[in-house]
């Protein structure tokens, strides 16, 4: 028997009691989970049991040293690998208490069941203080879009509006990423919303999609573009010194830069054909001695 001690089943890992809170007035949620846990693990498990807080992406909390420390939203909170606090009363029952902010309503018919994501279309279109609807601003709270990509400003300026381009595709990443590893939490929104969120549909159709793109086979005028600082200055990118520069300007250098590539390649092309011809008669003289 003794020779069995190394082949005993080791035991179960320990679980401890989650409090989550609603409200200051409703009585708390519990369930199980096992001490230790992340942050992750336990605000993945209670999004699956109790949906309003995936739904709305709310903010968590988390109590510690009798503080509630802030967490972040939702989607933040499952993505984070930090070891929460756990605790142990005086009968030896760990526990770890946490809030978020949204009202639900304590009925004694409430329960902690999962539910499917609500459609984008439910949400009110009244603008916020920022100039977006609702759920143009839920999304960049989901996906951290800086504010400063989201102003909409009569003056154009080509290195604000690259870096609008450049945050829209990273939305678009960031988002299909998301609802892959099923971190997303605000149903189906089109690519439409999230290019709405940088752009108009029309700037965005009209100028950004057919203009940027050719850009970035440039490198010279990307750097100038990314504000870098080894980037050449604007008059000889542009040939002429301005105080700003305009989407026409930056299609009137495309479409030179284009002709040039294509006349060099062209140049290129020939002079291999020539040395084709050249080597193919040479060939010929020396088959015919």
């Amino acid at each position: 028997m003794a020779d069995l001690d190394g082949f005993r089943t080791p035991p179960p890992p320990e679980k401890g009691k989650v409090v989550l809170y609603t409200n200051e007035t409703s009585t708390p949620f519990t369930m199980t989970h096992q001490v230790g846990s992340s942050l992750s693990e336990v605000a993945h498990e209670l999004g699956n049991l109790y949906s309003p807080i995936k739904k709305t992406n709310s903010r968590l909390y988390v109590r510690e040293d009798d503080t509630w420390a802030m967490k972040g939203r939702f989607s933040n909170a499952i993505r984070s690998h930090e070891i929460l606090p756990w605790t142990e009363d005086s009968k030896g029952v760990a526990s770890v208490s946490l809030k978020a902010d949204l009202q639900v309503s304590n009925t004694p018919n409430q329960s902690l069941a999962l539910s499917s994501l609500p459609s984008m279309s439910t949400h009110s279109s009244a603008l916020t203080s920022s100039g977006l609807t609702m759920e143009q601003q839920q999304i960049v709270d989901l996906l951290n879009i800086s504010p400063s990509l989201t102003i909409r400003s009569k003056s154009v300026d080509l290195c604000l509006s690259y870096a609008k381009y450049l945050g829209a595709l990273k939305a678009q990443d960031d988002m299909r990423r998301m609802i892959a590893d099923g971190t997303w939490t605000l149903g189906k929104v089109s690519m439409e919303t999230i290019h709405g969120i940088f752009i108009s549909r029309s700037v965005w159709h009209g100028t950004y999609c057919k203009l940027f793109p050719r850009a970035m086979c440039h490198p010279h005028l990307v750097r100038w573009l990314e504000n870098k600082r080894d980037a050449l200055p604007s008059h000889e990118i542009f040939g002429v010194s301005k105080q700003c520069y305009s989407f026409k300007d930056l299609g009137d250098l495309l479409g030179s830069l284009e002709v040039k590539r294509k006349r060099s390649w062209e140049s290129s092309e020939d002079r291999g054909s020539h040395k084709k011809r050249k080597k193919s008669k040479n060939s010929h003289k020396d088959s015919s001695m």
